[in-house]
């Protein structure tokens, strides 16, 4: 996981913190004086702030650790090339399973990490793929990247820039690539 990562990952952590804290605060508190309001408003912004580059950095140590990449690790078959893997999760209705997603010259592979409640490794033949777009998680953050399949199946990850994955994997077979949805 890179800097700009752990940025976006405190941003989007911290400032919802931050939020909550003022506004449970005030309400709490009862006390709607300007000077109490100043206080409580400063005081959430700087420890939102601060939780949310503890939470990036923990989130980027997790991420690059060293037992992570072991058990996300996968060996291409003999008559197949490596082109890219990054980190990534797998999105299955409302669950979250991270892992690596890793792209070959013939398939596209996710193996999940030992630190998920279920674990999964599965691939998708690139001839399978029918149409790939990216979406937004939570509606907010541009980090997605849905894939359908030739049986109308609809696969969904969350990336780090989809748009990089939709160019690499549009450029296996000419997929159809849509707009943002």
């Amino acid at each position: 996981m890179d800097r700009r990562s752990k940025i976006k990952i405190g941003i989007y952590f911290g400032l919802p913190m931050a939020m909550l804290y003022i506004l449970s605060h005030l309400l709490v508190e009862g006390d709607w004086s300007l000077r109490n309001m100043g206080f409580t408003v400063i005081s959430g912004l700087t420890g939102g702030l601060v939780a949310g580059i503890l939470f990036g950095w923990g989130m980027g140590a997790f991420a690059n650790s060293k037992r992570v990449a072991q058990s996300t690790e996968i060996t291409p078959e003999k008559d197949e090339t490596m082109l890219f893997g990054a980190q990534a999760s797998h999105l299955k209705g409302l669950e979250s399973i991270g892992g690596k997603l890793y792209l070959t010259d013939k398939r596209l592979v996710f193996k999940s990490h030992a630190y998920n409640f279920r674990n999964e490794t599965f691939s998708i033949a690139l001839q399978e793929i029918v149409s790939l777009h990216a979406f937004k998680s939570l509606g907010l953050i541009s980090n997605g990247m849905a894939i359908t399949l030739s049986d109308q199946k609809k696969v969904k990850f969350i990336v780090e820039r989809p748009e990089d994955w939709i160019s690499r994997l549009s450029g296996n077979n000419g997929k159809e690539v849509m707009q943002e949805a």
